[in-house]
């Protein structure tokens, strides 16, 4: 299959960008893409800006880890003047609430393959819930559901061990 050139466009930009404000442009385009594709239920085209848009997010996270010293709120005494000039603007005055910014740091802190898997899960899911978003959301619980159940029987299978590893005499006192 032959990528459009806009999606191979904005892979590279992604890739040459080298400043937080860059990626944060890069990403804000690919969401309001997703949005604009969920809205047409183009299955395909969501998958390519969820994409952009998860890879933006991980680049951002990788670029607050190279630059970390650059972001720090704070340094020197608070009489200098030093202390309040920046090279680089704070991740607010880029547009980065905290939320990207935890989300960026955790996608960038994932090994490869790792977020590689992540990612072709989301785009599944996706893909799924623009062309059919019932049968997306009944698969989503379905997922969750089977996970619960999983974590339930090893919370009850835990506890059993405990429960037998009690000791059989009661004590009258």
């Amino acid at each position: 299959m032959k990528l459009p050139a806009k999606y191979v466009a904005a892979h590279q930009a992604l890739a040459n960008a080298t400043r937080v404000d860059e990626v944060k442009d890069i990403r804000d385009k690919a969401l309001a893409m997703e949005v604009y594709a969920y809205q047409a239920k183009d299955g395909e085209l969501v998958a390519m800006a969820v994409d952009i848009k998860d890879r933006a997010t991980r680049r951002i996270g990788e670029l607050m880890e190279e630059g970390k010293n650059d972001w720090a709120g704070h340094g020197g005494d608070r009489k200098s003047s030093v202390s309040k000039k920046r090279l680089k603007p704070t991740l607010a005055q880029t547009g980065i609430d905290n939320n990207l910014a935890s989300r960026a740091r955790k996608m960038a802190a994932m090994p490869e393959n790792e977020f590689e898997a992540q990612l072709k899960k989301k785009k599944d899911i996706a893909v799924a819930a623009a062309t059919n978003p019932k049968e997306a959301i009944k698969a989503v619980r379905a997922e969750l559901h089977e996970n619960k159940k999983q974590e339930r029987a090893a919370r009850e299978k835990e506890l059993a061990g405990k429960l037998k590893a009690l000791p059989q005499k009661k004590n009258m006192v």
